[in-house]
């Protein structure tokens, strides 16, 4: 590490530690985690942010909570498949923030008015069965919807399986189980659209 970066880190370590901010002697993993997450403020959510997103039913993606949503924008439009979650979790869990992700796109809170149900989500209880299964390889995730005419699908996606591109004239209503690790051999699983993280401060909602 060259002298401007550690003088960088020490002046942030100076920083922190005038702010109350303490670390253990040798500078654990959970000491680096909190370190970054003092230095990378994110704006707390609004009462109307907040209200909105307690209509949301949240995921337990294991070391974080998820709240799959549709943003409504102060620009008058809006932006289906977004991840709400707080900072403090998703640096742990993912490493990296998502700025500093070229595979990750975020969407600033600072854009959004509120929150609302996404008609591209899987269903709370069905993703929270994934998410329960694991990964069915290194850093993918296959799985097989069976709808209520009987009609089958397999999905490809990443660690993220909240979003998906429903089959015409399908949505969540229609789905009737989901098969973890299933569809390995369809020819070509439906994969996830584009969606967005929108990281928050403050406390659980």
């Amino acid at each position: 590490m060259d002298e401007p970066t550690l003088e960088s880190l020490r002046a942030l370590l100076r920083r922190v530690s005038r702010n109350g901010m303490t670390f253990t002697p040798d500078f654990s993993m959970n000491d680096w985690n909190r370190l970054q997450v003092a230095a990378h403020p994110y704006p707390e959510l609004s009462s109307v942010q907040r209200d909105s997103l307690r209509g949301i039913k949240a995921v337990d993606g294991g070391s974080l909570t998820y709240w799959p949503c549709k943003a409504l924008l102060s620009s008058g439009e809006s932006q289906d498949c977004v991840y709400v979650v707080r900072a403090s979790e998703w640096y742990p869990h993912w490493g990296v923030w998502p700025t500093d992700d070229a595979g990750k796109h975020e969407l600033p809170l600072s854009t959004v008015v509120k929150f609302e149900d996404s008609p591209s989500r899987l269903p709370a209880h069905f993703a929270n069965a994934l998410y329960r299964e694991g990964e069915s390889g290194m850093g993918y995730t296959l799985f097989e919807i069976e709808f209520t005419d009987g009609t089958r699908v397999a999905y490809g996606n990443g660690n993220a399986i909240d979003f998906l591109t429903y089959p015409p004239g399908k949505s969540g209503r229609d789905i009737a189980a989901v098969k973890a690790h299933a569809g390995r051999d369809a020819p070509h699983p439906f994969g996830p659209p584009d969606y967005r993280w929108c990281l928050f401060s403050g406390p659980a909602i």
